[in-house]
């Protein structure tokens, strides 16, 4: 689907690529949805689980800031950025906490669980963008809510699976 996408582009249409690949992704979902998945290790889930949140935490210390200089003030002008960079560390770690909990206690898992923790890996992938976007723009309400609504879901959809 996505080399049909990539010749629709370079040919005739411009936007084919992005059709085909959301026609590819729609193809893939439904195939996993549908396919009756044997319960599995979570072995190999759990080291993809830790590496993805690994990086996701990597990715926000890396957006944090240097200090100007080596004083007091120049610590205390990114004050804000640090905050929202603690925040975002806690929910990290408290979501990782809570599926390292998880994977403990169960051994064996299916693919609505598969599901359920890939797609709250995905919103929590917002948080290092987020995480920026609120302390760049710390007095705006979008910002801060969109930082809020995130941490929401991932807590919604760490229940729901």
């Amino acid at each position: 689907m996505i080399l049909i996408g990539y010749l629709l582009t370079y040919t005739v249409y411009v936007y084919g690529v992005y059709f085909s690949c959301i026609l590819s992704t729609i193809y893939w979902f439904i195939l996993g949805v549908m396919a009756k998945s044997e319960i599995e290790s979570s072995e190999r889930f759990e080291a993809l689980f830790d590496a993805i949140v690994a990086i996701i935490l990597t990715v926000i210390v890396l957006e944090i800031p240097m200090a100007v200089s080596g004083s007091w003030e120049s610590l205390f002008e990114i004050r804000i950025e640090f905050i929202a960079y603690a925040i975002s560390f806690i929910v990290c770690f408290n979501y990782w906490n809570f599926n390292n909990n998880l994977f403990s206690i169960v051994n064996k898992i299916d693919g609505k669980v598969i599901w359920s923790i890939g797609i709250s890996l995905l919103v929590l992938s917002l948080i290092p963008y987020l995480t920026t976007f609120a302390a760049g723009n710390f007095y705006s309400f979008v910002p801060q809510a969109c930082y809020g609504i995130d941490f929401i879901v991932v807590a919604l959809l760490s229940i729901w699976g």
